[in-house]
């Protein structure tokens, strides 16, 4: 069976999960009348040990874009606006905005209740000062899109000014623009937050300490005191969990699903990720230079196979590199070009080797030892050597992985990206010919043109059609396989209540959850 065949490595990681408890039984789930069972579910308490499954790369709002030193941002620092349970747009830290006719002047009018972290209140100085950090910052600047001034129009007012209008500019104040206090001058050892925790300490590797902010403009927090808890080993994450050393993990390993599932004590919650993962292909580096090889990945990749492979098969088969849930997405209705088809991987391959004169195609998968990636990375190896590719996997550590990748030193990996901003033009940033993370390493002036199109238009439709075009242009040139959204899932305690369950971006929020009783 061509599933089991290529899905083979991923479950030894299976079983060994599986091994560190069984025969707990019941549901894992609150039983009807509220009770839980045992003495570990946290009745009366008003702390929380919140797992990582890696370190944080800097706790300044404007440092990094990963998705676990976006946890702590989540907590330490507020929004100017939110959405409720509809969709619909409300203020935060913004009591109200307006929108200028022209769509370039956005005027934010800031409460007057909001103490940061230093005891000091929030002014217009505080949110320009962020404000203006995240669009000079290496690493947010680009997401800060047509922003060029954030200015002072009174202690309580700014105007945030864009060069051309921006349809998702409130997404992007959502899923990147944190606000902190413009005294914060050592971020990482004591940045000053507007959010419902602060900063208590840090051990590198090990955790990070948060406290809840007492004058919290929206009340103190229920739960008091926040250890983030550094462990790196799936199996020992799920261990320290059902050992009560462990409240709630992020990114929990999918293949625990069966031990947490049959344990009364743990619950088990999974959505679908606001993401996706794909086959990036480096268009810099033979054979990948040459769309005949392409194409050979394009028609020899399973994605059932490599749903199984990569996640247990727990997720959905993407057929663009938008998922369906983000603004503007074509996902829903879009009719992909390509199939598994082995004979027409096979034929391209060959037409390849005609080509350019060679008669083995040598490739090296470059493949972390992040879980996420290097599990659908041994099921693809499998598929390439299958259509005649001469193939090995490289394996390097996380931070290496992106870099090389970012430096286009890499022919062929597995890899994906997070959409904190929920439109589709934050594929902007990876498939533009100079954005700074276009790691495919393409430069295709036609798909330039529409996304610089996209990001004029104000019109859903027009720019639903644009990002349509946007994937015919990927298709035809077969820049990426798009393959899978997988699970977002975490495990917590029984006893923790309040835990979001539509959250599909690892961004929980502590503030809304409480012990029940």
């Amino acid at each position: 069976m061509k599933l089991c065949k290529y899905a083979a490595g991923f479950f030894a990681v299976i079983l060994a999960l599986g091994l560190c408890a069984c025969g707990k039984g019941g549901t894992g789930k609150l039983a009807e009348n509220g009770e839980t069972a045992g003495t570990e579910t946290g009745t009366g308490r008003t702390d929380v040990v919140y797992g990582l499954t890696t370190d944080i790369t800097t706790l300044d709002l404007a440092g990094s874009t990963d998705q676990i030193s976006t946890i702590l941002y989540r907590q330490l620092y507020d929004t100017l606006v939110e959405k409720d349970k509809d969709g619909n747009w409300i203020g935060k830290l913004a009591e109200s905005w307006e929108i200028s006719e022209d769509s370039c002047t956005y005027t934010f009018h800031l409460r007057k209740d909001v103490i940061c972290h230093d005891g000091q209140p929030m002014t217009a100085k505080d949110v320009v000062f962020s404000i203006k950090h995240l669009m000079e910052s290496a690493a947010r600047g680009a997401s800060m899109v047509n922003m060029k001034d954030c200015v002072e129009v009174d202690e309580h007012t700014v105007q945030i000014l864009l060069s051309s209008p921006y349809e998702p500019t409130l997404e992007v104040l959502l899923g990147c623009g944190r606000i902190a206090s413009a005294n914060t001058t050592d971020w990482d050892t004591n940045p000053i937050g507007t959010g419902p925790y602060k900063y208590v300490s840090r051990s590198s590797g090990e955790n990070i300490v948060l406290k809840a902010w007492d004058q919290y403009y929206l009340g103190e927090a229920k739960i008091k005191d926040i250890t983030f808890k550094i462990i790196t080993d799936s199996t020992t994450q799920v261990a320290a969990l059902q050992k009560g050393e462990l409240d709630f993990l992020t990114h929990a390993p999918l293949a625990a699903k069966n031990t947490v599932e049959s344990d009364k004590n743990l619950v088990w919650h999974q959505t679908n990720f606001r993401g996706n993962t794909w086959v990036a292909m480096c268009e810099n580096k033979p054979p990948f230079d040459n769309i005949l090889a392409r194409k050979a990945v394009q028609y020899c990749v399973d994605k059932e196979a490599m749903l199984l492979g990569g996640t247990e098969g727990m997720g959905v088969i993407n057929n663009t590199i938008f998922p369906a849930t983000v603004q503007c997405s074509p996902e829903e209705n879009y009719v992909p070009e390509y199939s598994y088809d082995m004979d027409k991987a096979k034929e391209y391959l060959e037409q390849y080797k005609a080509e350019t004169g060679v008669s083995e195609v040598v490739i090296s998968i470059l493949a972390p030892t992040q879980e996420t990636y290097l599990n659908p990375a041994i099921t693809l190896e499998g598929m390439l050597r299958d259509v005649g590719f001469t193939v090995t996997t490289e394996q390097i550590d996380r931070s290496t992985f992106w870099s090389s990748l970012y430096a286009g030193n890499y022919q062929i990996c597995v890899a994906g990206t997070s959409w904190p901003m929920c439109d589709a033009d934050a594929s902007y940033m990876y498939f533009y010919s100079t954005a700074g993370q276009n790691y495919f390493k393409i430069n295709d002036s036609r798909i330039d043109e529409l996304y610089a199109q996209g990001r004029q238009s104000t019109d859903k439709a027009e720019r639903l059609e644009i990002y349509t075009n946007i994937q015919k242009e990927f298709d035809e040139k077969a820049i990426c396989v798009p393959l899978y959204q997988y699970a977002n899932a975490v495990i917590y305690n029984v006893g923790l209540q309040g835990v979001d369950q539509e959250n599909d971006l690892y961004q929980h929020y502590v503030y809304d959850w409480y012990w029940g009783d």
